[in-house]
């Protein structure tokens, strides 16, 4: 087994392909698992990926052949666009739970499973930490915490199960025409670089930890290769929280200075149970030297850029 080599799933996915990319940059050896072959990047030089379902035991057994540590993405987070079914969420409970078993049959001595701070739920207020009271208010966070409880259910001494909680990112695809448009900042960084708007739906006093992209794919690249953190739940999150009028705010001055692009915020009417401010506690990655900046100018450069070929392509 080759103590080096990391396995991620969902590769072709938004967090997934900009992992490999990063940890291609670290000097990794990566194994890349895809669903289908069309997420495959054109100029893919790594050893030959997994194509097919996890759900398939075969797919499963040759992506951890000689695999030391697994990064498991393969999963769908919450869309506006596209929300979820209970069916696909069951799917995935049962993927993810056979690829951990599988894991640590095999030998695989970390297993990273990527979730979601959505499964806080109504008690997202205040301070929070990982040993908060979780209270999911939607499908998805109900079977997000559900899966993290009976991964965790798998660690022992020799299988190390992590679980990162992952607050609102943002940011570009590692092939940037397959950037997910549905993300609130790069919905708004589109049709500021399309129409000199960005539109909110709400009043902007929603609350939110906005994180770039590419401090995610740095940490979690940090997380997998640190052999002192031990199994648990760890918040990933920049630890500032604004609300959502501060928040664009913010990515028009960014525009506008940067980019010269002046954009007109344009606010609604509809109103969200989620408005109290809440924290979200980074002291125990901080633990390990692992801290996300607040810095967004770079991903919001290459969000210009994405949403300027998105324009393009479609005038």
């Amino acid at each position: 087994m080759d103590p080096d080599r990391i396995l991620v799933t969902g590769a072709g996915g938004h967090v997934g392909s900009r992992l490999v990319a990063r940890l291609f940059e670290d000097g990794q050896l990566v194994r890349a698992s895809y669903r289908h072959s069309s997420r495959i990047p054109h100029d893919w030089g790594g050893e030959d990926p997994v194509i097919g379902d996890l759900i398939e035991r075969d797919v499963r057994w040759t992506a951890l052949g000689n695999v030391r540590t697994v990064a498991h993405l393969a999963t769908r987070g919450f869309s506006n666009a596209y929300p979820p079914t209970e069916l696909l969420l069951q799917q995935e409970t049962e993927a993810t739970l056979a690829l951990a078993s599988d894991a640590a049959e095999r030998g695989v001595r970390t297993f990273l499973f990527v979730s979601t701070v959505r499964v806080y739920g109504s008690a997202l207020v205040g301070d929070v930490t990982e040993t908060s009271l979780a209270l999911p208010s939607d499908l998805l966070g109900r079977c997000k915490l559900e899966l993290e409880r009976q991964l965790l259910r798998l660690s022992s001494t020799d299988f190390r199960v992590i679980v990162v909680r992952l607050a609102n990112s943002f940011g570009v695809a590692a092939e940037p025409r397959r950037t997910p448009w549905d993300l609130l900042i790069n919905e708004l960084c589109r049709e500021a670089v399309s129409n000199g708007t960005m539109t909110l739906r709400t009043d902007g006093r929603q609350y939110r930890d906005f994180v770039a992209l590419g401090e995610v794919v740095r940490s979690l690249a940090r997380v997998v290769g640190h052999h002192d953190i031990q199994s648990g739940v760890y918040l990933l999150a920049s630890g500032r929280t604004r609300s959502l009028a501060e928040s664009v705010e913010r990515l028009a001055v960014s525009l506008q200075q940067a980019h010269g692009i002046r954009a007109v915020i344009r606010y609604g009417t509809e109103t969200n149970l989620q408005s109290k401010p809440f924290h979200l506690s980074t002291q125990a990655l901080e633990r390990f030297g692992i801290r996300l900046s607040d810095d967004w100018s770079e991903e919001i450069r290459q969000l210009v850029a994405a949403s300027t070929l998105c324009k393009e392509a479609n005038s």
